[in-house]
């Protein structure tokens, strides 16, 4: 009895006052954008009079933003209707400017063959970059899927000035099955630049809306990107021609799997995964008693080109945030079974997490009656939620790492009783904290 009471003071002491030991919450880079499991990048070779005037509209009404790789020299006409998909959100590449058969142009001899390619690569992303606004940085899509591969040595060089990033084809043995090569290990398997190769899967009429599930299926289980492109759409006797039905069954099979998928332009994708492999945070924690925490998040790259917000998920705190901010404009954020996540962009400023101080004032839970007693094996939490206010009570180590959820849903009014059992825990000290219309956190030893 006499040990209950000594427990019993400990804890109303503890838990009307913040604790001031360091916590250090453990955090990581989502492997896509918004914690997506796969990531989906809809592009287009040949600016096709198809692609605009039934793909896009498609495309718009489901929301589905994608990449239209041009071939600058039959462009003159469509700069219009181009830079109006970049207003909705679209991207726009390159295909070159004349779609030269062989990129690398082995008939040629040196210079002359390094000549042709620099006017290829640069005089497409030059018209590119005169004709259209909103884009800093473009992508190409190599013609006939050829160039960047083992013995385009000189179209890599030459490349490397003008795009951050190329679409390859996975007809033939150049990159092999597209869907399982973006695993996170993939693009840092090789001695080149892969991601001027990365795959994309040509998309014909006979691409089912059950094919576009199963590349969709299989690029889940690998964390993968899905690259579908296209030619001809609606266009009878066109190369590889969709019909509007099909390409429709396609972005709907794929819009339909936006929760498990994020869906972007190339470029996009291609940015996320490069900051995201060299991608470095830096969280400094403070005294809980401190109003925030500041997290650098920073990448090797040129942040002119490489400007793509990276997703952070961080081990939930024992107290209640407030707001996170870059510069000091504010980021949305959610807090969902123990983790924070937000998304910030590389090399962007400081983030700053401040602390809700008001979440843990004494007048906020003095209707609440808590009691911890223990025995040999286990503590006893009662909880006497006389007021319906208590919905999550879970426990943390002393570095904030969430160790076990007690409770996660809307409690009904009166007595709870939960078991922390000691020996499904390490001996030290943890934290518990309870939730609901507001949250509060206590210490508690195991040894």
């Amino acid at each position: 009895m006499k040990t209950r009471n000594i427990l019993s003071l400990f804890l109303l002491i503890t838990f009307q006052s913040a604790y001031s030991e360091i916590t250090q919450p453990t955090y990581q880079i989502a492997k896509w954008f918004d914690d997506k499991k796969a990531a989906v990048s809809v592009n287009f070779d040949d600016n096709l009079p198809g692609q605009f005037s039934t793909a896009l509209p498609i495309m718009n009404a489901k929301g589905v933003k994608g990449t239209f790789y041009v071939i600058t020299n039959t462009a003159s006409s469509q700069w219009s209707v181009l830079q109006t998909a970049i207003n909705d959100g679209h991207e726009v590449g390159s295909h070159s400017v004349s779609h030269p058969t062989d990129l690398n142009f082995p008939s040629l001899a040196q210079p002359q063959k390094e000549v042709e390619i620099e006017k290829e690569l640069k005089n497409s992303h030059d018209a590119i970059m005169a004709n259209l606004t909103g884009q800093t940085s473009l992508s190409i899509s190599w013609p006939f899927g050829k160039g960047g591969g083992g013995s385009d040595s000189i179209v890599r060089r030459v490349a490397k000035k003008y795009y951050f990033a190329a679409r390859n084809t996975t007809a033939g043995t150049t990159n092999g099955d597209a869907y399982t090569h973006f695993a996170n290990t993939w693009f840092s398997a090789f001695g080149r630049d892969y991601y001027l190769q990365s795959g994309g899967i040509l998309m014909a009429s006979t691409t089912t809306k059950a094919n576009i599930g199963t590349f969709i299926t299989e690029i889940i289980k690998v964390n993968g990107w899905f690259s579908p492109y296209y030619h001809a759409i609606n266009q009878a006797g066109g190369y590889n021609n969709v019909t509007t039905e099909l390409f429709q069954q396609h972005i709907d099979t794929i819009a339909s799997r936006s929760e498990d998928l994020w869906i972007t332009p190339f470029g996009n994708a291609s940015k996320y995964h490069h900051e995201r492999n060299v991608g470095a945070a830096t969280l400094t924690a403070i005294n809980e008693n401190a109003s925030d925490w500041t997290l650098n998040l920073t990448d090797n790259l040129d942040n002119a080109i490489f400007n793509q917000p990276l997703t952070i998920l961080l081990n939930e705190p024992a107290f209640s945030i407030e707001s996170i901010s870059q510069n000091s404009i504010n980021i949305p954020f959610t807090e969902n079974n123990g983790i924070i996540k937000f998304s910030a962009v590389p090399d962007g400023g400081t983030i700053s997490i401040k602390k809700d101080v008001g979440a843990s004032s004494e007048k906020n839970i003095e209707n609440q009656s808590l009691v911890l007693c223990f025995n040999d094996h286990a503590y006893l939490l009662k909880v006497n939620n006389t007021f319906k206010k208590v919905t999550r009570i879970s426990i943390f180590d002393s570095k904030g790492r969430l160790i076990k959820i007690l409770n996660k849903n809307a409690m009904n009014e009166g007595v709870h009783t939960f078991d922390i059992v000691k020996n499904q825990f390490s001996k030290g000290m943890f934290i518990l904290q309870i939730e609901g219309t507001y949250r509060k956190s206590f210490k508690f030893v195991i040894n």
